[in-house]
């Protein structure tokens, strides 16, 4: 949209004003509207305002050159038979115009570990050759279409080992059963001195150690603008995990 003003000396005015030029985009005709037009006020000032169309679709900015006609009336009863239309170039500059909208949600979670896959009872403390089961839960005040777990690893000593990268599993992954659907995982823990398969690396296997888990999840979900579309934030969520080689041990919170 843009507006031009007009100034005219009483009793002269506009009456409809076009575009007369050639343009990428579409603009209406229209219809100047009176500011200050009055035989007191000595200029009829006016104000014409053009709507731009399609936009979107020019490359988002209408800088140019514009060629414009009004048609010219006069009020009153000394006025000439005939008034001649007027043209008038306008230079325009813009930038770029297309919007762009940024949904701010608040979504935050937390992740927990089991011992069992019916996900009833959190367990933090395992022993190598277990199988954890993940459980992410998240809050929204955005009504969530859909989660996508992007990345999966543990860090321990310092050390990341992916079993899930990119949307894809690894063969750390593979090596150690991990399963995945919607907002549950789960994997195995193999301690030893295979890099490319055994989830700890260590020489030993009587070990004791702690570990934390990290799960990156793209969550898709539903603005609330009358045309609704999809958009997506990632969030990491983390579980810190005991591990034990001594096959005595009795799991406990």
């Amino acid at each position: 949209m843009i507006i031009i003003t007009s100034i005219l000396t009483y009793p002269f005015k506009f009456d409809n004003a076009t575009f007369i030029g050639s343009s990428a985009f579409t603009i209406q005709d229209s219809t100047p509207l009176d500011q200050t037009c009055d035989e007191g006020s000595g200029d009829c000032v006016q104000t014409t305002t053009f709507i731009i169309q399609d936009i979107s679709t020019n490359g988002c900015t209408f800088s140019g050159d514009y060629q414009f006609e009004w048609t010219q009336t006069c009020r009153g009863s000394n006025c000439p038979p005939e008034l001649n239309p007027m043209n008038v170039t306008v230079s325009l500059e813009s930038s770029n115009v297309c919007s762009s909208i940024k949904v701010y949600s608040s979504i935050s979670g937390t992740l927990e570990s089991y011992d069992q896959d019916n996900y009833s009872s959190i367990q933090s403390n395992f022993i190598i050759g277990d199988t954890i089961y993940f459980e992410a839960e998240f809050i929204s005040d955005v009504e969530v279409d859909h989660y996508e777990l992007v990345n999966l690893y543990i860090v321990y000593d310092s050390n990341q080992r992916y079993l899930f990268q990119g949307g894809s599993i690894t063969s750390i992954g593979i090596a150690n059963s991990l399963s995945s659907s919607d907002v549950q995982f789960s994997f195995g823990i193999s301690v030893g001195t295979n890099d490319d398969d055994d989830l700890i690396i260590s020489a030993s296997s009587d070990i004791a150690i702690t570990f934390e888990a990290f799960a990156e999840y793209e969550i898709f979900y539903k603005t609330s603008f009358r045309k609704r579309s999809i958009q997506s934030q990632q969030l990491g969520l983390s579980k810190q995990i005991s591990l034990d080689s001594r096959v005595t041990q009795q799991h406990q919170l």
